[in-house]
């Protein structure tokens, strides 16, 4: 049986919660593709958009990326949703860009491969715009090279009532011998540790947020990005997957 992914859009923001920016930039793009290093597969993308009704400008650039499995589409604008629409089919959905693309935006017709991190684009620094999930990425591949003992690593995604709709973002929650530690670099890229463990995603979710927001939440949800080698085998890793983004099958 095939598995579906629902996009699941995890937009984020510096400082938590801001107003989304406005225009996806091909200095984002480069930037987020330097970002990730040449270890983690990645394409920056020129995109087309003929859509008129879309959020998105008539040129859109972005970058494609592999974390935990599957595909994650991040722009300056949007921040990152997941690119995949199945669990599973990672080396196959590498070659079906068009037809991923149409699930994004029906507009998204044509797109071009653009070279790796031009020179040009690639040094931009500051904050990434939008990078609550590759800032995430970063700050557990940063702890992993410094020899910290991570045993479980999640991604936490925290939705709030925003006017008509959800703002989201993204932090790292990790579990070591001394505990559960959570590191937002959009505050700060010190970890600080917090009570309960790594199924309670509300419970750590209120502790991210300041009280004042709390009736705000609307739902918090988990991503996998490294599991304990006792529980590494395909069908708790497509389990954990398929609850974390949301998917049905």
């Amino acid at each position: 049986m095939r598995r579906r992914l629902l996009l699941v859009f995890l937009l984020c923001t510096s400082p938590l919660f801001a107003a989304v920016q406005t225009a996806p930039t091909r200095e984002a793009a480069w930037q987020a593709q330097r970002l990730l290093g040449p270890e983690v597969w990645s394409r920056v993308l020129r995109i087309e958009n003929s859509n008129p009704a879309s959020p998105f400008p008539p040129i859109v650039y972005a970058t494609v990326f592999e974390m935990g499995g599957i595909l994650w589409f991040y722009t300056g604008m949007d921040g990152t949703p997941s690119f995949s629409r199945h669990i599973g089919r990672l080396e196959a959905e590498k070659t079906e860009f068009a037809q991923l693309l149409r699930h994004v935006d029906p507009g998204f017709t044509a797109y071009a491969t653009l070279p790796e991190a031009m020179v040009t684009f690639a040094k931009r620094t500051g904050a990434l715009p939008m990078g609550c999930v590759i800032d995430s990425w970063l700050a557990l591949r940063d702890l992993v090279e410094r020899g910290v003992p991570v045993l479980r690593a999640r991604l936490l995604t925290v939705y709030l009532q925003q006017g008509g709709g959800l703002a989201g973002h993204t932090v790292l929650a990790y579990e070591t011998v001394l505990g559960v530690h959570m590191i937002d670099r959009a505050v700060s890229p010190a970890p600080r540790q917090v009570d309960g463990d790594l199924h309670d995603e509300r419970g750590i979710a209120r502790q991210l947020l300041p009280p004042h927001l709390h009736h705000r939440l609307v739902r918090a949800r988990w991503f996998d990005v490294m599991i304990p080698e006792k529980a590494a085998d395909p069908a708790y890793v497509q389990a954990e997957t398929r609850q974390a983004a949301g998917a049905t099958g």
